[in-house]
């Protein structure tokens, strides 16, 4: 086992995000009051927005997620 992170690792880590990501979004819109789930929601989308943008650069974007959704599209609401 290497001690390395793959970008397939980081892919595998980031569909996990864009899962976790989705049950949020859900809650957020289902209680728009709630000031912690709109914070979580625009927690992950930071998070996922970083880890896109440095992929990108790389030229190393292999996640699903990224490529088949609107990825800021999702976010809003």
């Amino acid at each position: 086992m290497s001690n390395s992170i793959t970008y397939e690792d980081v892919n595998s880590i980031v569909e996990e995000l864009f899962r976790n990501s989705d049950k949020v979004i859900a809650q957020a819109k289902k209680d728009k009051s709630n000031l912690f789930n709109a914070g979580r929601k625009v927690a992950y989308y930071e998070s996922l927005d970083t880890i896109k943008n440095w992929l990108t650069i790389y030229d190393k974007i292999s996640s699903k997620n990224y490529n088949d959704r609107d990825f800021e599209k999702n976010f809003v609401s």
